[in-house]
C-alpha cells in the first residue's frame, strides 16, 4: 500500500513525502551492511520534497516526524542518493541509522529507524505554524503534532 503526504502552511504546499507500507523488493538487496531488524513489513519513505520558501525552517524535519509519530508500525526506511547530504543529515536527526546500500537507479545509501514504544524524542523539534497534512486524496486535514521550543 502506497499513499502520498503534504505538508500545508498558510494554505500552500510545502512539503511532499511519499509512503510506503510493505517489502520493497530492491530493499531485500542491501549490501556493505545489513538492517537493524529484519522485519519482511515495513514502512519506507519515498520522493520526500519540501517547496523552495520553506527550506531551512524545519518544515521536512517536523513533517517526517510527525507521519512516523502517526503510523503504528515501528521499523521505518528511507534511501537517499551518495550527494544528497541535506537528506543524509536529516535521516540522521530524525534517529535514522546508516544501514548500507541498496540498488536503486544505481546505488542508493539506506537508512533505518525501529520506533520504540514510550521513548521521547531528545531533539526538541520547532514547529512551524499551522502546519497540516492532508490525507488521502480528499480534503481531510489533520494538524501535525505539537512540539516546543527548547527551554
Amino acid at each position: 500500500e502506497s499513499r502520498g503526504y503534504v505538508a500545508v502552511e498558510n494554505q500552500e504546499v510545502v512539503a511532499y513525502a511519499a509512503l510506503h507500507k510493505g517489502n520493497e523488493a530492491a530493499y531485500n538487496d542491501i549490501y556493505d551492511g545489513k538492517w537493524e531488524h529484519d522485519n519482511y513489513l515495513y514502512i519506507s519513505f519515498h520522493r520526500v520534497a519540501v517547496a523552495k520558501e520553506a527550506a531551512g525552517r524545519g518544515v521536512a524535519q517536523t513533517f517526517l516526524q510527525g507521519l512516523i509519530e502517526g503510523e503504528k508500525g515501528p521499523d521505518f526506511r528511507c534511501d537517499t542518493h551518495p550527494d544528497n547530504k541535506v537528506m543524509q543529515h536529516l535521516l540522521e536527526k530524525l534517529g535514522f541509522h546508516y544501514c548500507g546500500k541498496v540498488p536503486i537507479d544505481g546505488v542508493r545509501l539506506a537508512y533505518q529507524k525501529i520506533k520504540r514504544k514510550a521513548m521521547k524524542s531528545r531533539q526538541t523539534i520547532r514547529k512551524p505554524k499551522a502546519v497540516q497534512l492532508l490525507l488521502g486524496q480528499g480534503s481531510e486535514t489533520k494538524t501535525v503534532l505539537e512540539y516546543g521550543e527548547a527551554s
